[in-house]
This record gives C-alpha cells, sequence and structure tokens, in this order.
C-alpha cells in the first residue's frame, strides 16, 4: 500500500468524495459510530476498511462478518503485539500495525498478513521518541518484508543523544526528512522478468482502458479482476483455455496478457501454478495483487 492509495476516515463524517486511486480506508471512532460504518461498507462494498483501534475484542465481530473490513493494530507494547498477531494471523486477511506513540524500542512479529507498520512520536510533550527506535523498525520491517512509514516526530524527538521541541506544524515535515519509509514491492522481480519479454512489454492500457479506470476506479477494477479470474482463471478444467483473455476492451484483460496471467499454461509458465486444479483463495489473491499492481504501475497512478 503506498501513501496515496488510502484516506483517512473518521466515520462521524461523510465522505463527499473518494479519489480514483484509493483502495484502502482506514477508520476512525467505528465502535462509537458503527451503523454508519457498516451502511458505508454495504453501500461501497468495493474497498478495503482497515479499522484503526486498540480493542481487538471489541471489533472482532466486525472482523468475522465482514471479508472487505480488516484492522490497524494500535499499540506500543511488544508483549501485546506478539500476542495480537497470532490471533489476527489466524483470520486469514491483512493487517497492519501502528505504534503510537513510538516511547520505547518494539519488537516485531514475524506474521504472515502483517503489511505495514507505522510508527509516531507522542503529542505530548513528556514522551520522548528516540530517532534510534524509529531505525531500528524500519529495519526490521526491510527484513520481515513489510512496509514502514514514519509519520511524525511527535513534540520529543531524540536523535544521536540530543533532544529537539518540534512545533506540531512541523512534525510531519521532519519525519518525512528521516527518510526511512520502505514500501516493500512483491512483485519487482516479476516485473523485470516481464519488461525482459518483448510480447509481455508490448501491452499498455491504451485511451479506452484508461478512460475505463478513471470512469470506475482502482477498488471498482479490483472487484472486477477478482470476478473475472474466479471465472476465467481459477477453474481446473477450462474449455477455451489459452483463448479465454481477450485483448482489449478492460484494463484486467491488457494486464493479465502483460503479467503472464492470461491463461493457466502462461500462469504455469511465469508464476509456476500448475495447471489442471481448481485454484485457491489465496492464489487468486495472488493473481489479482499482480494485475493491480501492473495496472498501477502502467496507468503511472
Amino acid at each position: 500500500m503506498r501513501n496515496h492509495d488510502f484516506i483517512i476516515w473518521n466515520t462521524k463524517h461523510k465522505i463527499e468524495h473518494i479519489p480514483l486511486q484509493v483502495r484502502y480506508l482506514y477508520c476512525f471512532d467505528v465502535i462509537a459510530n458503527q451503523t454508519d460504518f457498516i451502511t458505508m461498507i454495504t453501500e461501497k462494498p468495493m474497498y478495503h476498511y482497515i479499522i484503526c483501534s486498540d480493542d481487538y475484542d471489541t471489533i472482532k465481530p466486525l472482523l468475522q462478518q465482514y471479508q472487505n473490513v480488516e484492522m490497524a493494530l494500535l499499540c506500543n507494547h511488544t508483549d501485546e503485539i506478539m500476542n495480537i498477531s497470532q490471533i489476527l494471523d489466524e483470520y486469514e486477511k491483512d493487517w497492519y500495525l501502528i505504534v503510537y506513540p513510538l516511547a520505547k524500542q518494539v519488537t516485531l512479529p514475524n506474521a504472515k498478513h502483517l503489511k505495514k507498520v507505522y510508527c509516531a512520536g507522542s503529542s505530548k510533550e513528556a514522551i520522548r521518541c528516540d530517532f534510534a527506535w524509529v531505525k531500528d523498525l524500519a529495519q526490521q520491517c526491510r527484513k520481515l518484508q513489510y512496509s514502514f512509514s514514519f509519520v511524525q516526530t511527535g513534540c520529543l524527538f531524540c536523535k544521536d543523544g540530543k533532544d529537539y521541541k518540534i512545533p506540531k506544524a512541523l512534525q510531519k515535515g521532519q519525519a518525512q526528512k528521516a527518510n526511512v519509509d520502505y514500501e516493500y514491492q512483491p512483485h519487482q522481480a516479476l516485473f523485470e522478468r516481464l519488461d525482459r519479454s518483448t510480447f509481455r512489454s508490448s501491452f499498455h492500457l491504451r485511451k479506452k482502458e484508461l478512460a475505463y479506470l478513471q470512469e470506475k476506479g482502482l477498488a471498482q477494477i479490483e472487484v472486477h479482476a477478482h470476478d473475472l479470474i474466479a471465472k476465467r482463471l481459477c477453474p481446473a478444467v477450462i474449455e477455451n483455455d489459452g483463448r479465454q483473455t481477450p485483448m482489449k476492451g478492460h484494463p484486467v484483460f491488457l494486464a493479465q496478457h502483460a503479467s503472464g496471467t492470461c491463461c493457466r499454461g502462461c500462469l504455469y509458465q511465469w508464476h509456476h501454478i500448475e495447471p489442471g486444479r481448481q485454484l485457491s483463495k489465496e492464489e487468486e489473491d495472488y493473481i489479482v495483487s499482480v494485475i493491480m499492481d501492473w495496472i498501477i504501475k502502467d496507468a503511472k497512478l
């Protein structure tokens, strides 16, 4: 998830407009405004709704009931993070971690479905955030292949043993200047191989597909991708395999040919997923993630 793939939503307020590149909504105050939250996810089911909370037990029913609801755990204690990470991984859903306030060194779990870690210093002047702890978190994320974002320094920021009082208006900017953010790119090696193929690299979104993308937005295109892959690629037996994906007409079709996910033969050649069997939900999700990453890259979103 890149920094412009999502927006912050306080559920007390209506969202007038959602930019086309947004697929994720970070949601606050969900429990206090649960009716409005459920109305939103019912009316706009194409988005991923990420509940930001430190209370796992309270939001557990929402995680269980809605497929497109995920959690961003607000926590800064290693033991609690380790315990809850095991529970969240059992849902087979992506989840996120917000270490706030970062007031001491934190050890991250090796979690299968943890995708991104955010950290931020405290808004209280008495609570220090040490840059050494930030760098340590960033290094752990690189090693564990999680994306990482340092959101803000907080009021009291320590660097190289020296304390600095940072005005609120400068805290986000100073965090960005630290240049420690890291975006894990799971498909980078694949795209480099595809770029070396004359045939695969010849595919690009054209005016018609770009206009359709602009009209529908990424979130709806992702819904289409899941539907198309489930019907045309996931079955064990596909009568017209090798000819089931048109060369034009939808961004997903172009992305499939460009990424080697257009038929089971190409899927095996490029992704080592063998034909002749029903694909799992995890494999479907992987294929859709490849398709969406290619669309984002080609459309330069």
